[in-house]
C-alpha cells in the first residue's frame, strides 16, 4: 500500500467500510488490527488519527451518522459544532461537559474546497455556513492566507466514573483556551 502526499478522505472511507464488516473474535481488536493500514496512511494525514478516525476530517468522518448541534456563547456568537450520535440533546442553556482530544487548523481555501468535495448537488451545507461564521469570526492571517484553529472536542456524560461519549466536534481555539480546565484523565465506556 503506498499513501499519497494528500489527504485522500474517499480512500480512507472505502478502506475503513471493508474493514468495519469484519468479524473480529476480539472487539477491543479492532483498533490495533487496522494500525498498520493507518500508519501508512499518516503519511497523507498530518494530524494523524484518534480512534481510528482522522483527526483532520474528525467532522466530515462522523458526517454519515451524525445530527449537527451549534454552539453559541451568550451573546450568540458562534462557539464550534458538535455531532451527535443518537438522539442525546443538547437544548439552550444546558451545561455540557467537554474534553479536548486534539488541536487542529485549516487555511480558509482549504475549507472552502473540501465543503465542495463532501457536499451533493449545489446546496450548501449547514456545516459550511457554521465554518464560515467560525472563520469570519475567529479566524486569524497567517502565512498562507486565512486560518482557523481549534480543538477537537467530545462531549462527554460522567456515569458512576465511566464517560460515555454522546457527540463530537471542534471549539475555537480561542474560546476553549479562555474557558478550559486543567488535564483531566477519563475511562471511556
Amino acid at each position: 500500500m503506498s499513501a499519497s502526499n494528500w489527504p485522500d478522505l474517499s480512500t480512507y472511507m472505502e478502506i475503513a467500510s471493508l474493514y468495519n464488516i469484519r468479524d473480529l473474535t476480539y472487539p477491543q481488536d479492532a483498533l490495533p488490527a487496522i494500525s498498520g493500514v493507518l500508519n501508512t496512511l499518516a503519511r497523507s494525514f498530518p494530524s494523524g488519527f484518534v480512534s481510528g478516525l482522522p483527526c483532520m476530517f474528525l467532522d466530515i468522518a462522523l458526517d454519515n451518522v451524525c445530527h449537527l448541534i451549534i454552539l453559541q456563547d451568550k451573546e450568540g456568537n458562534p462557539g464550534g459544532v458538535l455531532r451527535r450520535m443518537n438522539d442525546d440533546r443538547a437544548e439552550a442553556g444546558d451545561v455540557i461537559e467537554l474534553v479536548a482530544l486534539s488541536t487542529g487548523s485549516v487555511r480558509s481555501k482549504d475549507a472552502w474546497a473540501r465543503n465542495e468535495m463532501m457536499r451533493s448537488g449545489n446546496e450548501k451545507t449547514s456545516e459550511y455556513h457554521e465554518l464560515k461564521k467560525e472563520f469570519e469570526t475567529y479566524g486569524v492571517n497567517g502565512e498562507n492566507g486565512l486560518e482557523y484553529h481549534f480543538y477537537n472536542v467530545m462531549w462527554i456524560e460522567r456515569e458512576g466514573g465511566i464517560a460515555y461519549r454522546r457527540a463530537v466536534g471542534r471549539v475555537p481555539k480561542v474560546i476553549w483556551e479562555a474557558n478550559c480546565t486543567g488535564l483531566t484523565k477519563i475511562v471511556l465506556g
